[in-house]
């Protein structure tokens, strides 16, 4: 891996997390012009090793998600909002194929470090903007609501305080299982800030359900102990999804949630009416919310609110692809699930865990610009044996 292709990634890696949308499209006088321009020059950039990766063969694994990016690629030709789709699936499309060519330039161990460097980076960066009092790093919520310990809540850098919380939780995840010494200790004091300080009840989700599964994992570090762990693991997610679903009202009370869930079972309500009406192949990738003027979801917006989306990664993909491209969005999740667990490399399955547990409530499933999305296509791809991850767990 060269120099040049590893700060590429960073800032990408940072880009995809928000870092743009932050700086260009938060504060009084949004840039959307110059938020397009980077990204642009981003896609550029990774061009020449995406291409050159094609050139000398990429694994079948590779293949696989290529297939599902030009899937996504063809959305215009069914979509009601052609325009639209085709920018938002040149994007996904750009960001997987870039995905690939990180999975292959990269070590899953370089990767996982990597990417919690550029999480605490945006972290440290949020905490000055904060400390310095910046309008735009605070999160205005309609609601009033605070954060557990009565604060305000807080975006940082970021372009809203469930992907601050979000990813903080993955940074604190990933610096357990990467990070070493006192600069490990450092992360996750400033990753929990992070969670705690944006007041996102997925944060906090994300944070429970990502620490509990590298704890499961690091105790499970042999093939042997994993699949004896196996059956324990299973049993407490069915005990808590049954408690959870007995106790949902003091739960969600308890942060700061009614059971509507501030509105998300609504628009889940519709996502599943909208999936009805087209099945198979769904309304194409970004054919439903339109991002300005009439779209097929006007047909909901009440009360002056415009929802950007399905606030649930799963119903997004469903509604927006249909069966096939859920389908195949699912097989590469589970896919990538199967592959690190066999490879344990325990930050980044961890990871897997976490992302894919919040998914339900929170719009990052195949989501265009995303990191979300680059790190299930990594951990997909990746192939052969990490001897740095066999080393740490002997």
């Amino acid at each position: 891996m060269t120099r040049g292709f590893l700060w590429l990634f960073r800032f990408y890696a940072a880009a995809a997390m928000g870092a743009l949308a932050g700086i260009f499209n938060e504060g009084p006088t949004p840039r959307p012009d110059l938020f397009n321009l980077f990204w642009v020059i981003l896609y550029l950039a990774s061009l020449p090793y995406i291409l050159a990766d094609f050139v000398r063969g990429i694994s079948k694994r590779g293949w696989l998600v290529c297939g599902l990016a030009a899937y996504i690629a063809l959305a215009p030709m069914w979509s009601e909002l052609p325009l639209q789709s085709l920018k938002f699936a040149t994007a996904i499309a750009l960001n997987i194929l870039f995905a690939v060519s990180i999975a292959q330039r990269m070590s899953l161990a370089e990767f996982e470090r990597q990417t919690a460097l550029v999480i605490l980076a945006l972290l440290a960066i949020s905490l000055v903007m904060v400390g310095l009092g910046v309008e735009s790093s605070l999160y205005r919520d309609s609601l009033r609501r605070t954060t557990i310990f009565g604060g305000e809540m807080v975006q940082g850098i970021f372009s809203h305080k469930n992907f601050l919380g979000v990813y903080a939780a993955l940074g604190l995840v990933l610096s357990l299982a990467a990070l070493r010494g006192p600069v490990r200790w450092g992360a996750v004091a400033l990753c929990a800030w992070g969670v705690f300080a944006s007041g996102a009840a997925t944060g906090l989700a994300a944070m429970s359900v990502g620490l509990s599964a590298l704890g499961l994992i690091s105790l499970g570090k042999t093939q042997r102990r994993r699949l004896v762990l196996y059956g324990p693991i299973v049993a407490a997610l069915v005990i808590a999804a049954v408690a959870a679903s007995a106790y949902q009202s003091e739960i969600l009370a308890a942060l700061g949630r009614d059971d509507n869930l501030t509105g998300r079972t609504d628009l889940w309500a519709w996502a599943i009416w909208f999936f009805e009406q087209r099945p198979l192949i769904g309304w194409g990738y970004g054919g439903i919310f339109a991002e300005s003027g009439p779209g097929p979801s006007d047909i909901f917006f009440e009360g002056g609110y415009v929802a950007p989306h399905f606030h649930s990664g799963y119903l997004q993909v469903l509604a927006e692809t249909g069966i096939v491209g859920f389908l195949a969005t699912l097989a590469i999740c589970l896919g990538a699930l199967v592959n690190q667990a066999r490879r344990g490399q325990a930050g980044l399955l961890a990871g897997l865990v976490l992302l894919l547990a919040v998914m339900p409530a929170i719009n990052l499933l195949l989501r265009f610009n995303d990191l979300a999305t680059i790190l299930i296509v990594v951990a997909f791809v990746a192939e052969g044996r990490d001897h740095k991850a066999e080393a740490r767990n002997a």
